[in-house]
């Protein structure tokens, strides 16, 4: 048993010392790309995230519009009393709801 034992140790300082890594590795874990390459991803997600955030801005402002639109296409129909303008308004409040959905 005892013969056993020291087996195991000789064995398991083999394998720790075949996996034991150099001086320094393992605490940078980026993969090794140049720094132009680096300043290129960079650029590119900034663009992006602008583009991302243009296009957010500006669907809710389309969004946001519309709605104010539609409720004042339902105070004018509420406040007319020529039913051709009525239908008009019926016609104009058809549209943005297309538009919306």
């Amino acid at each position: 048993m005892i013969q056993h034992e020291s087996q195991m140790k000789v064995r398991n300082s083999r394998q720790s010392e075949s996996r034991k890594l150099p001086a320094g590795a393992g605490t940078d874990l980026k993969p090794p790309v140049s720094q132009g390459i680096m300043i290129i991803f960079r650029l590119a997600d900034l663009v992006m995230l602008d583009f991302m955030l243009a296009l957010h801005v500006t669907s809710v402002c389309l969004v946001v519009g519309t709605l104010f639109v539609q409720s004042l296409a339902v105070i004018f129909r509420l406040r007319l009393t020529d039913p051709v303008q009525v239908e008009g308004v019926q016609w104009i409040q058809w549209r943005i709801y297309l538009f919306i959905y």
